[in-house]
């Protein structure tokens, strides 16, 4: 496998600063650097708020002419053993290898700064554009419109190719491809792929991403409205492209579809394209029933792919689990009867979603006591200020309000992200409404609160009073259970015996989303699991897909009938239904594949890559020759998934310099692949 790293004669910083002279001296009787597309509202120049050097060089719009005039531009700046290299692409480009040489590494870094700054205006527009297209499923107008909408995004996708294709003649063109399969169980443009090739040799790498996303949780942040704006991330002043899908996952499809007009105009006709194929595939399912693995039992494996819809670098995925619970009413004994003093709830529930992504609000309808619903705001807001002893923030969260004079409402809302893989993300950075509601109300009932706090507080007694301000209904026993198994943590905090794990790959461990719970007292929950919770134990030999199951069977047996102890007679009872809709995934680090996309990495970027254990499900899923990326660089899933980003949350954005950085990774990986001479 070919590897650039390698002492280097000068520094990356020089190397940069070389660059953008090339492209400043290329700008010269080239035309004037485009304005950026006029659906952008900014005042911020993306094209200088990014590390690029300048690219007004690069507006011909035939790419091959434009990388051969850069290359032409940038060769007095390298050194003769660089030059060389350069010179041998010019003389035969169709003919051109690598040759493991120093000249080599230029040559790389090079194109992959083209590509990146070539892209960087068309990527704005082009996510802009496929932003506006809602494909979220659940939508109000129906599947229909979902339906509609990706129709529009495959059709614009193909008009820039064409586009593309006519601007650069060629041997080598982009050739659009859609499959489906009608025997998903769904109609069959419902469940489709599409995307681009590159290239007609038998030899096939891909480039996955998917053009779906959740819903816009509310139209509150403008969600279908792509904007560049300047946002505080990691203490610093950033560059973010801002809507649903803009990180995940249209942002880095747009940037992958980009990518392969960037590497046909470094290709050109060589005749590596003979045996070598590029494909950019988008599945469109993603966020729901998954396409991809079907189209690739059907159209076959490559020898690699790329998944742009996660982290640099993924080398395991949690197991999946969802279950859901439900009461039961029991026929020998009715709730107790709620006292004069009581308040009666009536309903807990969360907005429709998917049951990945953590929701905007959770809201309790309730009926007033005899002191009415005036007095008996008072009381909660009374009982919220101890709760917020123990939860600073709480009151930022909560608001209580008469709806008349014998109802009211609590309503919570959430703030941060929102992915159901990541709730310690929103622990840490936000709330997840729902949890928060339920410990809420389990307070008010007089339940002990999570791991002991303010259970012997006296004033905390005497406000709640012996029975509690809630009476026990049984619209209170899957809120007062929620409470008690998860509290607000996601951890396994309040029952480490049955929900607590960490491994030597999932060091963080198993995580739980509560994240719906429907007007029919149904909740949701979503459950991405380390190897602890997994019924099969990991050998250390076996990759990707483990065998087997979890346990959550037996461990939603062993709460449930721990949390029945402690009911009143007559109380419902907590039923439940889960399945494992994947097991823990983990990679083989010494796969060719993976070191490539490793050495790319360093080579780019001038660090080696994170290797982190994720919790969310990507298309690479279960396919040892898949691995998850970019768009994010970070260490810690903590520091990637929090605001501004918000993976499947509110003001969803991307840094737009990770897009660029992810570019010339993968542009590198791609190039070595192709021009390196194959033993």
């Amino acid at each position: 496998m070919f590897s650039q790293r390698r002492s280097r004669s000068r520094t990356r910083t020089e190397r940069l600063a070389a660059l953008a002279v090339a492209l400043s001296v290329a700008a010269c009787g080239h035309g004037e650097r485009p304005a950026p597309p006029a659906r952008v509202a900014t005042d911020v120049d993306p094209l200088h708020a990014v590390h690029l050097p300048a690219v007004s060089s690069v507006v011909e719009a035939d790419s091959a002419l434009a990388f051969r005039r850069f290359l032409e531009a940038a060769s007095p700046t390298f050194t003769a053993s660089e030059r060389r290299t350069i010179e041998r692409f010019l003389v035969d480009p169709a003919g051109f290898r690598l040759r493991g040489d120093e000249g080599d590494a230029a040559f790389l870094d090079l194109a992959s700064e083209f590509v990146a700054a070539r892209l960087a205006a068309p990527w704005i527009d082009v996510t802009t554009a496929w932003v506006a297209e809602q494909t979220w499923r659940t939508q109000p107008e129906g599947e229909a419109a979902t339906v509609a909408a990706l129709e529009a995004i495959r059709a614009d996708a193909d008009a820039r190719i064409a586009q593309w294709n006519a601007a650069t003649p060629g041997r080598h063109a982009l050739v659009p491809f859609r499959w489906h399969d009608a025997d998903l169980g769904a109609p069959a443009e419902t469940t489709h792929v599409f995307g681009a090739s590159l290239g007609a040799g038998p030899r096939r790498l891909v480039l996955l991403a998917h053009v779906d996303t959740v819903g816009p949780i509310d139209d509150e942040w403008s969600p279908f409205e792509a904007r560049l704006e300047i946002d505080s991330y990691r203490d610093q002043d950033t560059l973010m492209l801002r809507g649903r899908g803009a990180v995940d996952d249209k942002g880095p499809a747009a940037a992958a579809l980009l990518t392969l007009e960037g590497l046909r105009a470094v290709l050109g006709d060589n005749t590596a394209l003979d045996e070598l194929r590029f494909d950019v595939a988008f599945d469109t399912a993603e966020e729901t029933s998954m396409t991809l693995p079907a189209w690739l039992a059907d159209v076959g494996h490559p020898e690699m792919g790329v998944v742009l819809d996660s982290v640099w670098s993924v080398f395991a995925e949690k197991g999946g689990e969802s279950t859901r619970l439900a009461i039961q009413l029991n026929d020998n004994g009715a709730p107790p009867v709620p006292q004069p003093a009581q308040i009666q709830l009536d309903a807990v529930f969360t907005p429709d979603g998917p049951s990945n992504q953590i929701p905007a609000t959770a809201e309790a309808r309730l009926t007033a006591s005899e002191q009415g619903a005036e007095a008996d705001v008072a009381r909660l807001t009374a009982a919220l200020d101890f709760f917020a002893e123990s939860w600073d923030g709480a009151k930022d969260v909560i608001t209580i309000w008469p709806t008349s004079e014998t109802s009211l409402r609590i309503l919570a809302r959430g703030s941060g992200a929102a992915h159901g893989s990541a709730p310690d993300v929103n622990r840490a950075e936000g709330h997840n409404p729902l949890t928060c509601l339920c410990s809420f109300l389990a307070f008010c009932a007089g339940d002990p609160f999570p791991n002991g706090a303010l259970a012997d507080d006296p004033n905390a007694v005497i406000l709640l009073n012996e029975e509690g301000l809630l009476a026990s209904t049984n619209s209170l026993v899957l809120p007062r259970f929620i409470n008690w198994a998860f509290g607000r943590e996601v951890f396994g905090e309040q029952h480490p015996d049955a929900l607590r794990a960490a491994d030597e790959i999932y060091r963080d461990g198993t995580t739980y989303a509560v994240t719906r719970l429907n007007r029919r007292g149904i909740a949701s929950v979503d459950i991405r699991y380390a190897l602890g919770h997994h019924a099969v134990e990991w050998d250390r030999e076996t990759y990707g897909s483990l065998p087997g199951e979890s346990r959550f069977d037996l461990v939603w047996t062993h709460l449930i009938a721990q949390f029945h102890e402690i009911l009143p007679p007559g109380s419902a009872s907590v039923t439940y239904v889960t399945s494992t809709w994947a097991p823990p995934d983990i990679k083989d680090r010494t796969h060719p594949g993976w070191l490539a996309l490793q050495a790319a990495f360093e080579d780019t970027m001038g660090r080696p890559s994170p290797q982190l254990a994720i919790g969310g499900g990507t298309d690479a899923k279960g396919h040892l020759e898949l691995f998850a990326t970019g768009p994010n660089f970070g260490e810690t899933m903590s520091e990637i998934f929090a605001a501004p980003v918000n993976y499947h949350g509110r003001d969803e954005a991307v840094v737009v310099q990770h897009i660029v950085d992810t570019v010339k990774v993968v542009t590198r990986w791609a190039l070595v692949e192709a021009l390196s001479e194959r033993e």
